[in-house]
């Protein structure tokens, strides 16, 4: 029986992964659509500071501006809810992050009403950078 498998090289599909990026995001930076991504943080969490320093080195090497933006564990909704619309009103913020864990899970659904999933955001954004969407085949 022949081996079905392929090695891949994880290494190098994400740099090259970088690279498509880099180039959309420059792209997208000369038409007048500069983007910037806003990493929301509530509370101390060790995982949240990993996801965060990975998502700001990844951002750097694509070109996308980063801000990180930390606040106290005992942040209500109603304050979390002001600093969402305002960033939300911002022309210069694209994208925004809120990192989980959150200090109080009784807040996660309160989260996903104000956000946008994963898969909303891919959709603008390709259709800002009038790419259509990818399509995935097995080999």
């Amino acid at each position: 029986m022949e081996n079905a498998y392929k090695l891949l090289d994880g290494r190098k599909i994400a740099a090259d992964m970088h690279s498509e990026i880099a180039a959309d995001v420059s792209s997208l930076a000369d038409e007048g659509w500069p983007l910037k991504l806003v990493s929301i943080s509530i509370g101390e969490s060790d995982a949240a500071k990993l996801y965060v320093r990975n998502q700001s080195r990844t951002a750097k090497k694509t070109g996308i501006d980063f801000e990180e933006r930390d606040y106290p564990a005992d942040t209500t909704e109603k304050e979390l809810l002001g600093i969402i619309q305002g960033l939300n009103t911002d022309p210069r913020v694209t994208g925004i992050i809120i990192q989980r864990p959150t200090p109080d899970h009784g807040r996660q659904p309160f989260i996903g009403q104000v956000g946008c999933t994963a898969h909303e955001i891919v959709k603008k954004l390709d259709r800002l950078a009038h790419i259509p969407p990818p399509v995935f085949e097995r080999q």
